[in-house]
């Protein structure tokens, strides 16, 4: 009896472990993540990026919105997820759909950039499967 007890409370700790990874741990490593990533949309903008062939003052007005949504979107998703609220997570995915777009379909106006591209893939697939290893470990009767 005592033995199914601690089972029980090993299984329950093991859940609670993950839990705190999946909703604490993991979004704080993507903020930290996401101001690299902002510190680079900064760096692109005032020219110190790619030999400073991309400036904000040169650039194209397809590239000038694109680096403004980011230069802004960034710090915001890193805030979001720092402090490990839902509109974090929201505003996650919206920048990972806006960078994806952008190097995949309109690649011809924005060049393709596959290590954010990869980064992004991998971190998503990354949630989602803890996500649904956590639900699933917590409906096990």
């Amino acid at each position: 009896m005592s033995s199914t007890i601690e089972t029980k409370i090993e299984e329950t700790s093991r859940l609670h472990q993950a839990g705190e990874f999946t909703q604490i741990v993991f979004p704080r490593l993507l903020s930290l993540a996401f101001i690299l990533l902002a510190i680079r949309t900064w760096l692109i903008a005032v020219g110190y990026w790619e030999g400073g062939n991309l400036r904000f003052d040169t650039m194209s007005n397809p590239w000038r919105v694109y680096i403004s949504v980011l230069a802004v979107l960034q710090p915001v998703v890193s805030v979001g997820l720092w402090t490990t609220l839902s509109w974090g997570r929201i505003m996650w995915f919206a920048a990972v759909a806006i960078q994806v777009l952008a190097t995949t379909t309109f690649a011809g106006t924005f060049g393709n950039d596959p290590v954010v591209l990869i980064f992004h893939l991998i971190c998503l697939a990354i949630y989602v499967s803890l996500q649904l290893w956590l639900r699933f470990s917590a409906k096990k009767p």
